[in-house]
């Protein structure tokens, strides 16, 4: 027992640090009659993170056989669908998630998400507004919320967005995402900084934080000329050109 108590301890700390992969490997070491519901929503999460998908449904309706009213499970299982686009299935869970919490924050997310799929902008603009309001630290509904703005032109709005989603979440995923809504926000100068980061990837092979951080400099440099907050861009490029610096260092 205490074994498997300090496998789950260790599986927590990585899990706080957001080190999805690495816990996932500490909780798939405790055995299956001994993962309780905790740990079962845990890896569900984890494998949410780690967008292993069908795996995080799993988890998630195994934590829902043995207790049907588990809030997180079912919030998990919305997220699923949202992956997958499964309006429908979506709003047949939202009414689940409201039956058990009518003050559930993401059942306003998949709100937001249901009238962003159908056009419905200031709708959505509305739902994931409420959301925030009952949870500022759900990185998944500043991404969509950014979106939703951008798709009615509001682009510094949308931008700010995007920026907290990262912070809450710093992902390569979400870096990913970012970059494209970027892209079509800002399709000349954010095409200099993503070329930029793929020649530098082909030539040296540095580690994606490097080349992210290298990246995120440029365009927060780019986005601070736009705004002609010429003092703003010019410290994003020094700290650009420090890490260019430190990457000429380690190759040298």
């Amino acid at each position: 027992m205490r074994e498997i108590t300090s496998i789950k301890e260790k599986a927590d700390a990585l899990f706080a640090k957001k080190k999805y992969r690495k816990a996932l490997r500490w909780y798939n070491q405790i055995p299956a009659e001994q993962a309780g519901e905790e740990v079962l929503l845990r890896m569900a999460e984890c494998y949410l993170r780690t967008r292993q998908i069908d795996d995080c449904e799993m988890y998630s309706r195994k934590v829902l056989e043995t207790n049907p009213e588990n809030l997180a499970a079912h919030v998990l299982l919305c997220k699923v669908f949202m992956y997958h686009k499964a309006v429908d299935n979506i709003e047949k869970k939202v009414t689940t998630i409201l039956s058990i919490n009518k003050n559930e924050a993401f059942a306003y997310t998949a709100f937001g998400y249901i009238n962003y799929c159908r056009h419905n902008i200031p709708g959505a603009i509305a739902d994931l507004e409420k959301s925030l309001v009952l949870d500022p630290k759900e990185y998944a509904t500043y991404l969509l919320l950014g979106q939703a703005y951008l798709l009615i032109n509001q682009k510094k709005k949308a931008i700010e967005l995007l920026k907290i989603a990262f912070r809450l979440n710093p992902t390569l995923d979400v870096f990913l995402k970012i970059g494209f809504i970027t892209v079509s926000a800002y399709p000349y100068w954010a095409a200099v900084g993503i070329l930029l980061v793929l020649f530098l990837y082909l030539v040296t092979g540095v580690a994606e934080v490097m080349l992210i951080s290298t990246f995120w400099f440029l365009l927060y440099g780019i986005l601070a000329i736009s705004a002609r907050k010429y003092k703003v861009a010019a410290f994003q490029f020094l700290l650009m050109a420090l890490n260019l610096c430190t990457l000429m260092w380690v190759l040298g």
